[in-house]
């Protein structure tokens, strides 16, 4: 029997404190709603499809968010959405309030950025994260901070989740999901 690392163990241990996506909801207090127009809405194009459902050994996404969060809104519907396609693609999300020990190891840029996905192989040994926005959207927040006020770049990026509806994060997730997987 193999030894676990630190990092499996902190995963194994928050991973058992998960929620689903309808029990997120549930717990949630803000953007109920908009989740669940953004699940709905979330359009998988047919060959990312095919290959989630073909994919063959199991896949943990844990994802931390807050349902106050814009980017959470966005992109927690659409991760939920690619798991409920292929049951070996497991998922649990944690508020990144209540799990700072996982946040702290999964920093983005020094700051809790979230989401924040962590994609382990079954066993929580193989490990690759995703997060904030997806790289299109992170473009715009890059390319205008400092330059306009906040409550002007907002809008841009809602604008910008609106017209992709959940295509790029699907395509981005994948592509972790597939460099973790035997080929």
């Amino acid at each position: 029997m193999s030894e676990t690392t630190p990092l499996q163990d902190l995963l194994s241990r928050n991973w058992n404190m998960g929620l689903s996506f309808r029990a997120y909801l549930d717990y949630s207090q803000k953007n109920v709603e908009r989740m669940r127009d953004v699940y709905e809405r979330t359009a998988v194009e047919d060959h990312l499809r095919d290959a989630i459902k073909g994919l063959g050994p199991e896949i943990r996404l844990l994802v931390l968010s807050g349902d106050w969060c814009g980017d959470c809104v966005a992109n927690v519907p659409p991760i939920a959405r690619l798991a409920d396609l292929n049951l070996k693609i497991q998922y649990r999300i944690l508020d990144r309030d209540r799990h700072d020990d996982l946040m702290q190891e999964f920093l983005t840029n020094g700051a809790r950025s979230v989401p924040k996905v962590v994609v382990a192989s079954g066993d929580m040994a193989k490990v690759a994260t995703w997060g904030a926005r997806p790289a299109e959207c992170q473009a715009i927040m890059d390319q205008n901070k400092g330059k306009l006020p906040k409550e002007e770049i907002v809008p841009m990026i809602r604008a910008w989740y609106e017209k992709d509806n959940g295509r790029t994060l699907l395509k981005e997730i994948w592509a972790l999901i597939s460099g973790l997987t035997p080929s």
